[in-house]
């Protein structure tokens, strides 16, 4: 990077710096669920008797929501801009998280809950913020996706001991609506004071006829989605994130199936949320300054290392806490490298459409990839089969990336 590109990237992140910070605030946001559903486990176990599966099942009806609806939202992202959907969105999002209060004995209620939690969660895709980011930016665009995208490490840090503590002194019932009320006026003003973009800006009307002045060659939606370029990207996008949460939903079960303690395992499985930080915001650095492919393509290749040692080296410590690192590293790189890279190759003018179509592929595929892994444990007895299976989804991600082609 010379000297004008450093003051271009300096002059973007001057100017613009608080739509990164409404994506970090929104991603946040977006992850309370995943976050939060673990301190809830015992108190709803307790309090109807149902199974574990049974009350993450309502995951996997978010999971059906993002599939149907990502691409729907992405359109209307492209027609409305990201401020009008995040602001009542955000606010549908926390009332769908206080009505999982009401639950009673009855699981197809809690499913209900559920689904109308999952229709407010379209309304924070990742396509939300990150149209705002690439609107704004173009010399810095990697290393602000990054910082966007490390709101859910905020969640992840935050979210599990908040839940806790309020289930703890208010019971669970008034813990569902408290911890939306505390979002809410955590996140809700950053979004009215911060949330913009080029859509934003400009009337609907003017937004059909033109794009914004860097990405005045945007491909059409159409011709984007039918072109090989996203195929490639849909292809690597699904193949690493189905292998990629095939294991780390089981990064414990795993760990323990091969020998190491419970404590040993949970002490291990912490190191992924830290390497994810610095994955995230390495690779941002890094699609910057170099080949996007070669970053991207060797990002989603390299957890093949972490396959060889859970398999070759069970119940190893070191083994495994390497394995833990490597994808911790490459699962912050992925989402990051997917949203340069589509960016980069289809321009912002119908980022919208095309990056929601990638989030329906990373929901579908994030809901097979844990389902796929212990489907093989109940047949097998062992994980190791299917982490042996999961080395070709990788080996086809990082080709796709490689095999992507020059920007033009």
């Amino acid at each position: 990077m010379n000297q004008d590109e450093a003051l271009a990237t300096k002059s973007e992140w001057r100017a613009h710096w608080p739509v990164v910070l409404a994506g970090m605030a929104g991603m946040a946001l977006a992850a309370m669920p995943t976050y939060s559903v673990g301190a809830f486990l015992g108190p709803l176990q307790q309090q109807f008797g149902w199974s574990r599966a049974a009350i993450t099942s309502g995951f996997t009806v978010i999971m059906i929501v993002g599939v149907l609806g990502s691409s729907l939202v992405g359109v209307l992202i492209d027609r409305v801009g990201p401020r009008r959907i995040a602001l009542p969105g955000s606010v549908l999002f926390l009332a769908g998280m206080a009505l999982l209060s009401l639950a009673t004995p009855s699981l197809g209620l809690w499913r209900v809950l559920w689904l109308l939690f999952g229709i407010g969660s379209l309304a924070l895709t990742p396509a939300i913020w990150a149209v705002s980011v690439t609107g704004f930016f173009k010399r810095g665009r990697g290393l602000a996706l990054a910082v966007m995208l490390c709101g859910t490490a905020v969640a992840s840090s935050g979210i599990p001991l908040l839940s806790t503590v309020l289930i703890e002194h208010f019971g669970w019932r008034m813990a569902y609506r408290l911890l939306p009320a505390i979002a809410f006026v955590s996140a809700w003003p950053i979004f009215y004071f911060c949330l913009r973009s080029p859509a934003d800006q400009a009337q609907v009307t003017a937004l059909r006829t033109r794009s914004a002045t860097p990405d005045s060659a945007s491909m059409e939606a159409r011709a984007a989605l039918l072109s090989f370029p996203f195929l490639k990207l849909g292809t690597a996008a699904f193949c690493f994130t189905f292998a990629a949460l095939a294991i780390l939903v089981n990064f414990i079960p795993i760990m323990v199936a091969s020998g190491i303690g419970p404590k040993d395992a949970a002490a291990i499985a912490g190191i992924f949320g830290i390497a994810t930080v610095a994955g995230r915001l390495t690779s941002g650095f890094l699609l910057d300054r170099m080949d996007g492919n070669i970053i991207g393509g060797f990002c989603l290749g390299t957890p093949i290392a972490s396959c060889l040692c859970f398999v070759l080296a069970p119940g190893s410590i070191p083994a495994t806490m390497a394995a833990v690192l490597i994808i911790g590293l490459c699962v912050g790189a992925e989402v990051n490298a997917i949203a340069f890279l589509t960016a980069q190759r289809f321009g912002t003018a119908r980022y919208g459409t095309i990056f929601g179509t990638i989030s329906g592929l990373w929901s579908l595929s994030a809901g097979l990839g844990p389902l796929m892994a212990n489907r093989v444990f109940d047949v097998e007895h062992s994980y190791l089969p299917a982490i042996w299976g999961l080395i070709p989804l990788f080996a086809l991600a990082s080709l796709a990336l490689f095999t992507l082609g020059k920007h033009k």
